[in-house]
Protein backbone atom coordinates (compact mmCIF):
# COMPACT_ATOMS: atom_id res chain seq x y z
CA UNK A 1 0.00 0.00 0.00
CA UNK A 2 1.42 3.52 -1.38
CA UNK A 3 1.89 5.92 2.17
CA UNK A 4 2.47 8.88 0.33
CA UNK A 5 6.48 10.05 -0.54
CA UNK A 6 9.49 10.66 1.55
CA UNK A 7 12.47 13.03 1.03
CA UNK A 8 16.11 11.43 0.61
CA UNK A 9 19.38 12.83 1.32
CA UNK A 10 21.22 12.10 -1.79
CA UNK A 11 24.79 11.81 0.04
CA UNK A 12 23.82 10.77 3.68
CA UNK A 13 20.59 8.27 2.44
CA UNK A 14 18.90 9.83 5.51
CA UNK A 15 15.31 10.56 6.29
CA UNK A 16 13.87 14.56 5.79
CA UNK A 17 12.07 14.70 9.56
CA UNK A 18 11.14 18.01 9.11
CA UNK A 19 12.02 21.46 9.18
CA UNK A 20 13.14 23.59 12.22
CA UNK A 21 13.72 27.67 12.83
CA UNK A 22 16.86 28.07 13.95
CA UNK A 23 17.55 31.96 14.59
CA UNK A 24 15.85 33.12 11.59
CA UNK A 25 17.55 29.83 9.37
CA UNK A 26 15.54 27.00 8.55
CA UNK A 27 17.06 24.00 9.67
CA UNK A 28 16.08 20.27 7.96
CA UNK A 29 16.21 17.44 10.18
CA UNK A 30 16.99 13.80 9.17
CA UNK A 31 16.37 10.14 10.58
CA UNK A 32 17.73 7.08 9.85
CA UNK A 33 15.09 5.66 8.59
CA UNK A 34 11.69 6.02 7.45
CA UNK A 35 10.05 5.18 10.35
CA UNK A 36 10.27 8.49 11.49
CA UNK A 37 10.45 10.68 7.96
CA UNK A 38 7.85 13.34 6.96
CA UNK A 39 5.33 11.57 4.65
CA UNK A 40 4.00 13.99 1.75
CA UNK A 41 1.00 12.94 0.43
CA UNK A 42 1.81 14.49 -3.25
CA UNK A 43 4.36 16.59 -5.19
CA UNK A 44 2.30 19.62 -4.46
CA UNK A 45 3.09 19.26 -0.89
CA UNK A 46 6.68 18.56 -1.46
CA UNK A 47 6.96 21.65 -3.43
CA UNK A 48 5.86 23.69 -0.71
CA UNK A 49 7.52 22.34 2.25
CA UNK A 50 10.95 22.92 -0.20
CA UNK A 51 9.83 26.42 -1.33
CA UNK A 52 11.07 27.25 2.17
CA UNK A 53 14.80 26.29 1.89
CA UNK A 54 17.48 28.21 0.13
CA UNK A 55 20.05 25.87 -0.96
CA UNK A 56 18.61 21.79 -0.99
CA UNK A 57 19.47 18.50 -3.29
CA UNK A 58 16.18 15.93 -2.46
CA UNK A 59 15.62 12.46 -3.62
CA UNK A 60 11.93 11.79 -3.59
CA UNK A 61 10.86 7.97 -2.88
CA UNK A 62 8.02 6.48 -2.74
CA UNK A 63 7.30 5.20 0.92
CA UNK A 64 4.61 1.56 0.93
CA UNK A 65 3.73 -0.51 3.80
CA UNK A 66 4.41 -3.90 2.74
CA UNK A 67 2.84 -6.07 5.45
CA UNK A 68 3.31 -3.85 8.51
CA UNK A 69 7.27 -3.16 6.82
CA UNK A 70 8.23 0.26 5.31
CA UNK A 71 9.62 -0.14 1.88
CA UNK A 72 11.32 2.95 -0.26
CA UNK A 73 11.00 2.87 -4.08
CA UNK A 74 12.70 5.56 -5.84
CA UNK A 75 11.15 7.90 -8.02
CA UNK A 76 13.31 10.96 -8.92
CA UNK A 77 15.42 14.48 -7.41
CA UNK A 78 14.60 17.37 -6.45
CA UNK A 79 17.25 20.46 -6.23
CA UNK A 80 17.29 24.10 -5.94
CA UNK A 81 20.41 24.00 -8.68
CA UNK A 82 18.98 22.51 -11.86
CA UNK A 83 21.89 20.77 -13.86
CA UNK A 84 22.49 23.01 -16.82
Amino acid sequence: ELLGFVLIHPEKEDFVFGMHLDDGLEVVLYAPTPTNAKVFKDFEEIKDFVSYLEDFTFDIAKLFDANNRYEVEYETSVSSRPIN
